[in-house]
């Protein structure tokens, strides 16, 4: 069995602390876009907002090959879709972490409304006195 090949730790570590990652699917010659990006069990995870059909996340399902770039230097990537609930799990809590944001969350208390604001600023929430703002994010794709 042949080893897998694996990022460098210098490589996560600036994934890691980088609020955006350079990434371009497949390999045809076009231009690098920013996604968020968060490190889960030293693999790279990224998703995607949408599911255009000319968007990365298909060219990935189609041509899993492509590149990330990370310090000035450009590195080859192969897309691989996730499937374990495990995993989708610790991404969400990356992502949380990172971002602060997550397609796991189901309903903002007031204490995270409250950690939002203190973090992005912007128009004092009003008084906090309810259960929070159900609002879930469905039918959005994970690819790592």
């Amino acid at each position: 069995m042949r080893a897998q090949r694996r990022f460098a730790s210098k490589t996560l570590a600036a994934i890691h602390s980088e609020k955006m990652l350079r990434i371009r699917a497949g390999t045809e010659a076009h231009r690098l876009i920013s996604i968020w990006a968060v490190v889960v069990d030293r693999r790279v995870f990224v998703r995607s907002w949408s599911v255009g059909a000319r968007g990365w996340y298909r060219t990935f399902l189609e041509e899993p090959r492509g590149a990330i770039q990370v310090g000035g230097r450009e590195i080859p990537v192969r897309a691989v879709v996730t499937r374990s609930e495990r995993v989708k799990n610790a991404v969400d809590r990356a992502y949380l972490e990172k971002y602060h944001y997550s397609r796991a969350i189901a309903a903002l208390d007031s204490a995270f409304i409250r950690r939002h604001y203190d973090w992005y600023g912007g128009q004092e929430p009003p008084p906090l006195d309810h259960d929070g703002i159900n609002d879930a994010f469905v039918e959005k794709v994970g690819a790592a």
